[in-house]
């Protein structure tokens, strides 16, 4: 009996020791697990550039650049430049050389750098940092039209330069590498993206309630169309190589001399383009400047229809934005007589009637642009926001 007393003990002592060893063990095990799954994200994660990376703003505003000169330089070089009626420019300088390849090469690192960019989830709302979605979603979307921006001009360059012979001297092939380049314009996409970004800062956020910088971003947006479809309409004259004089260009004069604005410089064709493509987006049509050859009808016919949306969406997006600040102007002017009528009618102390007139100054700017019943309508309303969220409201904002 004493005998199996000890090793009882003993035995609950063995089995109290291996479980607190193989506890032990398991703690350990586990711990190197969390600390391996840990390391494995952190190193999956680390060569991700969030957006609030200050690289990438700086990025950001590199690719800004470029995109505008794409948009701008580019195009009038190419047309007014490279095309010019009735000799073209090939004698480029040095620094637009360099100053073109510098923006290519920026392109081409942007394209790398996307592999690599976070961006924001439309469903959830995070920022998604997982390099396999971010890979797919650039390949699903932007990469086709980039690469074809990027290496479409450069393969038709060197396959003409790479020729011989009669075909590979002719004018007609040796313009094919610019027309090509004319791709580039699909980099224009980004411009979308870029204004998304910068949407999010600040700075966007305070100029945003300025209206007369709204109204500006609309008048520089018509701008930029017109300039860029401008070039079209000239490059449309000035592909017909010899028969020039048969285009608008032969037939449009500059002064009581009659000289052809295909004999001016590129800069006055240039403004009588941009004259043109603005009559017609604004569907004024003087009938001064016209189309002559099928080519020219068939692009102004493409033009109309552009320019149509196009004034649109502009006039429509000023109307609202003036008719707003009216309304907000009104409202602001109303709340200011109230407050003087409510003091005349108490015989209010200045101080304080200083003080409510400041306080509706303030409340009218942090409130410019909310619209307070259509908010109160949105959450009364039973298919508006979801319980879940309204549930969390309260919450986030009475904590």
């Amino acid at each position: 009996s004493r005998g199996a007393s000890i090793s009882r003990t003993n035995t609950s002592h063995d089995f109290a020791w291996r479980s607190d060893h193989e506890h032990e063990i398991v703690h350990k095990t586990d711990s190197l697990y969390t600390l391996s799954t840990m390391e494995w994200e952190e190193r999956y994660t680390q060569w991700v550039i969030y957006s609030s990376n200050p690289f990438r703003r700086c990025w950001t505003l590199v690719m800004l650049v470029a995109v505008l000169y794409t948009a701008t330089i580019m195009p009038y070089r190419l047309c007014f430049k490279e095309f010019k009626v009735p000799e073209p420019e090939t004698n480029e300088p040095i620094g637009w050389t360099v100053c073109k390849w510098c923006i290519d090469i920026a392109f081409l690192a942007d394209m790398c750098l996307q592999f690599f960019f976070t961006y924001v989830d439309p469903k959830s709302g995070d920022e998604e940092d997982d390099k396999c979605k971010i890979a797919c979603r650039y390949l699903k979307s932007e990469f086709i039209i980039d690469a074809a921006a990027t290496f479409v001009p450069i393969i038709a360059s060197l396959a003409v330069d790479a020729g011989s012979g009669e075909a590979a001297s002719s004018a007609r092939l040796a313009r094919l590498p610019r027309i090509v380049r004319l791709m580039r314009l699909s980099r224009l996409m980004q411009l979308q993206k870029i204004e998304a970004y910068f949407s999010a800062s600040s700075f966007s956020k305070s100029m945003s309630k300025i209206k007369g910088s709204r109204i500006v971003k609309y008048a520089l947006g018509l701008l930029l169309c017109v300039h860029v479809f401008a070039c079209g309409w000239y490059l449309c004259a000035a592909l017909h190589y010899d028969d020039w004089d048969e285009t608008w260009l032969g037939y449009r004069t500059i002064d009581n001399a009659g000289t052809l604005v295909a004999n001016a410089g590129s800069g006055t064709q240039w403004v009588h383009s941009m004259y043109f493509v603005l009559t017609v987006f604004t569907t004024v049509g003087f009938g001064d400047i016209g189309p002559r050859t099928n080519v020219e009808i068939a692009y102004v016919f493409f033009l109309m229809m552009i320019g149509a949306v196009v004034n649109s969406i502009m006039v429509s997006g000023t109307i609202s934005i003036i008719t707003g600040m009216d309304e907000a102007s009104a409202a602001f002017v109303s709340k200011k007589q109230l407050i003087e009528a409510f003091a005349n009618h108490t015989k209010l102390d200045p101080d304080v009637l200083s003080q409510l007139k400041s306080w509706v100054h303030i409340r009218h700017k942090e409130t410019s642009g909310f619209d307070s019943k259509m908010m109160r309508q949105l959450l009364l309303d039973a298919s508006g926001i979801p319980r879940e969220l309204l549930s969390i409201l309260p919450g986030a904002l009475f904590q």
